[in-house]
């Protein structure tokens, strides 16, 4: 699958960088994490990445490798 330019390919640029709580929520003293924002993207991604033609070619591991790594992308930009 192609990539759009200026997408970092390599999720190892971004070691533990979850960009925190997606849906942290609390009842009382206690307090549920929930998923992480790099999941939430990633998840996202997959909604425009299962379409493409080009996904037909690759199997579910790199379609997943591939939406963490435009989840990395969104994170990163966050933090500038």
């Amino acid at each position: 699958m192609s990539k759009p330019d200026g997408i970092p390919m390599d999720s190892d640029d971004y070691p533990g960088l979850d960009g925190g709580a997606a849906f942290p929520s609390q009842e009382g003293t206690a307090y549920w994490h929930g998923m992480s924002l790099r999941e939430w993207y990633a998840g996202q991604a997959l909604v425009g990445i299962i379409p493409l033609d080009g996904a037909a070619d690759c199997t579910p591991a790199e379609v997943a490798h591939d939406a963490f790594q435009y989840a990395d992308a969104m994170i990163a930009e966050g933090e500038k």
